[in-house]
């Protein structure tokens, strides 16, 4: 599913790399229309509150590997700026939510969702501008949740190293920052205020899904590719 675990693989059987070697994104669907009508009226009230304002949303498991808590730092800084045009929504639940939900305390600019479902992740998308992915710790790893932000074609801001950092570089999908860096963390979302900045992120992330990320292109893709294989291997 990256290309740091088919060289590990290569590794571990101490070969080298052949054209049946090859990497697979595990990717995802283009993010879902959803009825608005059909959701809960708090969270009709809360896509209603985002008008003229830039939102940056996490989606995820408040834990360690994603503390949401650095996205607080940043959202009380801007505050304490004055700016009003910028929301930060943080949906999901885990075992640093009551922490979180305590530092946000009283905040203007952070909405607490708690769990969403599926058609509610996809409609809280279609409302946000940006995706963020605070990694917390300096670990190569390629998230679901980067899939989920680029099905629904958002600029990233992510703090994951490795295979997704270069990939987010080469075609521009988004702004890197290194794990804990508040002020990086900082500087990225207000670079993404900019309306113009965050059209040509969506115009490359929009690009580079349909080739790379979505789904039904990969695993027809790896379907044929196994198909392969095998026939070759029973001749």
């Amino acid at each position: 599913i990256m290309d740091e675990l088919l060289h590990w693989g290569l590794r571990c059987s101490r070969r080298e790399k052949t054209t049946h070697d090859k990497v697979f994104y595990i990717g995802t669907r283009i993010a879902d229309d959803v009825d608005l009508k059909d959701l809960r009226p708090e969270l009709k009230a809360m896509f209603s509150d985002f008008s003229g304002k830039t939102v940056f949303t996490f989606v995820g498991t408040f834990n360690n590997f994603y503390n949401p808590s650095i996205i607080i730092e940043v959202a009380k800084r801007l505050e304490r700026e004055g700016r009003k045009d910028v929301i930060f929504v943080l949906a999901g639940s885990g075992e640093y939510y009551d922490e979180v939900k305590a530092k946000a305390h009283n905040m203007d600019n952070i909405r607490l969702t708690g769990w969403l479902q599926h058609e509610e992740i996809m409609a809280l998308l279609k409302h946000s501008d940006v995706g963020i992915c605070p990694l917390n710790e300096c670990r190569p790893c390629f998230p679901n949740k980067v899939f989920i932000y680029l099905s629904a074609y958002l600029p990233v801001i992510s703090s994951t190293p490795g295979e997704f950092e270069k990939l987010m570089k080469h075609h521009k999908l988004g702004i890197f920052y290194y794990p804990g860096d508040v002020e990086g963390l900082y500087h990225s979302v207000i670079a993404l205020t900019d309306p113009l900045a965050r059209t040509k992120f969506k115009r490359n992330v929009t690009s580079v899904f349909d080739k790379l990320f979505d789904a039904d292109k990969i695993y027809s893709e790896f379907t044929e590719h196994i198909e392969c294989i095998a026939t070759n291997r029973t001749r």
